[in-house]
């Protein structure tokens, strides 16, 4: 695990599912490692705030990690720091609300173009850092879902390796290997 890498999650509860089914994505939540050790990452929950890493998964049905591949130890630093900026907002519940327009109307015009850049999302937040060193998901930041990211990560292997860390973590809590 590297500052820069991204935790993807697939959550377990309403919110969660809303999210899920909205974006008929695979995952509902991501947030971004900011330290390996002690492994902490960095969220946008109620506010954008810092939580150690078993926090993070706790209420997580799976848990992704996404290594960027050939970003440089520079490039990786100054995604952290952008995203960091953005630590103690609120969160951005007008841009949830953007998106579950475009999921009831099937269009992503809502959240490209009224998208209000103050209060950030957990997407919001990862994407922006990103593009703040020249990389993208695909999509515009204001439309960019968390199942978008992991869709991106998964369709190039060229640039992200995908680490299944719930099963990991559930052989390790079993006392195996």
């Amino acid at each position: 695990m590297n500052p820069g890498d991204i935790l993807a999650v697939r959550g377990k509860g309403l919110f969660s599912r809303m999210i899920l089914r909205a974006t008929s994505g695979e995952i509902s939540h991501v947030g971004l490692v900011i330290s390996a050790d002690p492994a902490l990452i960095l969220e946008a929950l109620i506010r954008v705030q810092t939580r150690p890493l078993k926090d993070a998964m706790r209420d997580a049905k799976d848990v992704y990690l996404l290594q960027p591949i050939n970003f440089s130890a520079i490039e990786c630093r100054e995604i952290v720091k952008e995203a960091c900026r953005w630590s103690a907002r609120s969160y951005g519940y007008g841009k949830i609300l953007l998106h579950a327009l475009d999921a009831l109307f099937g269009t992503e015009w809502f959240s490209r173009h009224l998208a209000i850049s103050n209060h950030p999302i957990c997407s919001w937040l990862i994407a922006e850092a990103y593009r703040h060193e020249g990389y993208d998901f695909g999509e515009p930041s204001g439309s960019v879902t968390p199942g978008d990211i992991f869709a991106f990560a998964q369709a190039h292997p060229d640039k992200y390796r995908i680490i299944r860390l719930s099963t990991i973590l559930s052989t390790h809590s079993q006392g195996l290997p």
